[in-house]
């Protein structure tokens, strides 16, 4: 019988995958903010960066790491894959946890 614990891992695992491409997602890139990406919009509202603000170390990291280029998408979809596995897993396991229930009742006594 599948264990609910290896669904629940995978379905957290798939969230913290997929939380690593929202950098890239927002728009921090390789080469800087991207035009028209809610990172440029958030940088026009806040004017000039300073340094050590989270604005910087995300543009930091995107530019020094491979969070700055198209790899994040991938990782964004392995993630996906594994919350849709950590899903199916917990619905088989719930299918033969209700199978298992059926056939013992179909032992009891009724009177």
């Amino acid at each position: 019988m599948p264990d609910d614990k290896v669904g629940k891992g995978f379905i957290l695992g798939g969230f913290a995958v997929i939380s690593s491409s929202v950098p890239y997602i927002m728009g921090f890139t390789a080469s800087g903010v991207a035009k028209g990406s809610i990172a440029a919009l958030i940088q026009s509202t806040i004017g000039n960066v300073a340094g050590g603000s989270l604005f910087a170390m995300a543009q930091s990291a995107a530019a020094t790491t491979a969070l700055g280029t198209a790899a994040p998408i991938v990782v964004a979809g392995a993630g996906a894959g594994a919350i849709v596995y950590g899903v199916y897993r917990l619905s088989q396991s719930k299918e033969i946890e209700k199978m298992e229930f059926e056939d013992r009742s179909s032992y009891m006594c009724y009177e």
